[in-house]
């Protein structure tokens, strides 16, 4: 799903979709976007039994804040992310909402 004003790219989503379940990211959008979740409704529609998997690091306020209005709840069972070189800063880019798996980048 891309998501474009005054001509320019202002946000995007990736995802793939199996059955009922479907796992997001990477998803991004700019600051100007009010309410970014409405990116992920062409992934999994309001009103669907669709369980969401999105990697959203703590660091993006945005990201789980959004996730959080659409009912979703952090969990534990997330993958491990490795990083090489130091660590700060990972995931503070303020439109880094989701990060996607190895596979999708």
């Amino acid at each position: 799903m891309l998501l474009e004003q005054d001509g320019a790219i202002e946000g995007y989503v990736l995802g793939r979709r199996r059955g009922d379940r479907v796992w997001i990211g990477p998803w991004c959008a700019g600051e100007r976007v009010e309410g970014p979740e409405s990116l992920l409704a062409a992934l999994a529609p309001p009103g669907t039994r669709i369980q969401v998997h999105a990697g959203t690091l703590y660091g993006s306020e945005r990201g789980v804040q959004a996730l959080e209005r659409l009912g979703l709840a952090a969990t534990t069972t997330a993958p491990w992310r490795m990083v090489r070189g130091p660590a700060t800063g990972l995931g503070c880019h303020p439109a880094v909402l989701a990060n996607g798996t190895s596979a999708k980048g």
